[in-house]
């Protein structure tokens, strides 16, 4: 059940992982890989399309966000001897990513997207456990622990058209509609589980069973030697915006009813225990676990995770403007909320607040700029956020 965390790929960290001790499942190569994949860090939780934001011709916009319930990144490859603060029940971590550039004609979006989305779900319990075993702190003698991972995962490039719909527009009502179709190439997806449960049998020593079904591009779980599969699917997605007079709001959903079509997927189902031990110097156990089932290549339709965003903005006047809203992701509701202060006619400041990771959003609009960072640490963070866009 180790290494919860690590469901991403990430080359690099390889060799790293290969050459750690193994405690219970070699989960830990699911929850590790996807709260460390900073390769560009946004100030949502969720990446997710915004046809209302692409009102200039050419659009192009970089963002990303990594974030986790229970422990810092810094602390995360370490000794989990700090910063561990998971959530009661469950705890989750989100990593989405986007590159978006597009032009607009005629009302009309034409543009490419490249995307990557993850979800790792998991409970106190695993979490707990998985802590006890990093810092190889004494074991709570014959207590039982129950570890349930759950991950989902894709890496697309795709086509994007997008229509815009002008329902109402005067100087006192705006009403908008905005379809958008994509066409999905797909290089990386994973959905899967793993079940399992760990009986303390003395201070320093445990015993595990556990199983594993699971769709991969990568086997996070162990090492194995596959031939990569192609998927190939489309996206629905949609925006809403309404403003009256002061008043505004923006609904958006992307990845709705949509799916990825995968020809020769790797697919595991498989049973994993404790019959090998080892110890190492200070009477620790750790293991190489006993793996039984089978492997196979299938034909697999993988159903997107559909995301959700929603905003209220209030207008003070010419200078300050209040933001409350939320995203919607697997189940979650990720409550946020903003103040915007326009200093100049081309410059605006953006303080916002997300409630779930706790996060402190600053942005810097300049003309047809903008650029907001978030973060729930400065030294120790556990979420960070980037987004950078530009249009001309």
């Amino acid at each position: 059940m180790l290494l919860l965390l690590n469901i991403l790929t990430m080359v690099h960290l390889k060799q790293f992982f290969n050459k750690q001790i193994i405690p219970l499942l070699r989960i830990g190569i699911f929850l590790s890989l996807a709260i460390l994949q900073l390769e560009t860090l946004s100030a949502s939780s969720l990446s997710i399309f915004n046809p209302t934001d692409k009102t200039d011709k050419y659009n192009f916009l970089l963002d990303s966000s990594i974030n986790n319930d229970f422990i810092s990144f810094k602390e995360l490859l370490k000794k989990w001897e700090r910063d561990y603060n998971p959530k009661k029940g469950t705890n989750i971590a989100i990593l989405n990513s986007r590159l978006d550039m597009g032009i607009n004609l005629y009302d009309f979006y034409f543009g490419y997207a490249f995307r990557y989305d993850s979800f790792i779900q998991t409970d106190k319990s695993t979490t707990d456990l998985l802590e006890l075993i990093k810092t190889k702190q004494d074991l709570p003698l014959n207590k039982k622990y129950k570890v349930d991972v759950e991950i989902y995962a894709i890496q697309t490039q795709s086509f994007i058209l997008s229509k815009e719909i002008k329902w109402v527009n005067n100087n006192y009502q705006k009403l908008n509609l905005y379809l958008g179709f994509s066409i999905l190439q797909a290089s990386m997806g994973q959905n899967g589980k793993v079940q399992a449960d760990a009986d303390i049998v003395s201070k320093k020593d445990y015993d595990f069973i556990g199983e594993s079904d699971y769709y991969y591009t990568f086997n996070h779980l162990y090492n194995l030697d596959i031939v990569k599969p192609k998927g190939y699917g489309y996206s629905l997605n949609f925006a809403l915006s309404y403003k009256n007079n002061k008043h505004s709001f923006l609904l958006l959903g992307e990845d709705i009813a949509s799916k990825i079509n995968w020809k020769d997927m790797p697919y595991s189902q498989i049973s994993i225990t404790s019959d090998t031990k080892k110890y190492d110097e200070n009477g620790y156990v750790y293991y190489n676990p006993t793996i039984t089932g089978y492997e196979q290549y299938r034909n697999y339709t993988q159903n997107l995770k559909a995301k959700y965003y929603f905003e209220y903005k209030y207008d003070y006047g010419k200078k300050i403007k209040t933001k409350i809203g939320a995203e919607l992701y697997q189940g979650f509701l990720l409550p946020f909320g903003a103040i915007e202060y326009q200093k100049y006619d081309d410059t605006k400041y953006i303080f916002g607040y997300d409630i779930r990771f706790k996060k402190i959003s600053i942005g810097l609009n300049i003309d047809n700029f903008s650029l907001i960072v978030s973060t729930n640490g400065i030294y120790k963070p556990s979420a960070v956020d980037i987004a950078l866009s530009y249009s001309f």
